[in-house]
């Protein structure tokens, strides 16, 4: 039996692989809440006064992704299947020569990338990000400045 405590009350979780139960016990020793229950793949109990404690019962081992992968295919060692999981890195840089407060950055990249700024001086500076949209965004800075952003 494993002990948790939640707020003045103990909880004990007792688990076995067909069932499992709970016990809620009160500070005084008082059985506040004695619940068994069958074994199930995803099992949430919400104890009163107290949050939602989750049980997850795993299932037996199952193949490996790349398990799947060869039943359904592919040929290769494991090595070469993960190095197939790695796109290439998407990204646009923005030169911005003209000092200003607000750069509007079309990419056309088709997600909100994550952006990154630099002065001309290649310190990193911070603004606001506004995604207009999935290819163009705009930052918004205190001060005029030019310089570079990445964007991945």
């Amino acid at each position: 039996m494993t002990a948790v405590d939640v707020a003045i009350t103990t909880v004990e979780v007792a688990v076995s692989p067909a069932s499992f139960s709970v016990v809620e016990v009160s500070p005084q020793g008082q059985v506040l809440v004695d619940v068994a229950i069958p074994a199930a793949p995803v099992v949430a109990v919400a104890m009163p006064g107290s949050p939602a404690v989750d049980v997850v019962f795993l299932g037996p081992p199952g193949p490996s992704a790349y398990g799947v992968a060869v039943a359904n295919g592919f040929s290769g060692t494991e090595a070469v299947w993960l190095e197939s999981l790695v796109g290439e890195e998407v990204s646009y840089t923005h030169n911005q020569g003209v000092p200003s407060t607000t750069w509007t950055i079309n990419h056309n990249l088709g997600f909100r990338p994550v952006v990154a700024v630099t002065d001309s001086a290649g310190d990193e500076c911070v603004g606001d990000i506004a995604h207009s949209n999935t290819n163009t965004l705009v930052v918004t800075f205190s001060s005029s400045f030019s310089g570079r952003a990445r964007l991945t």
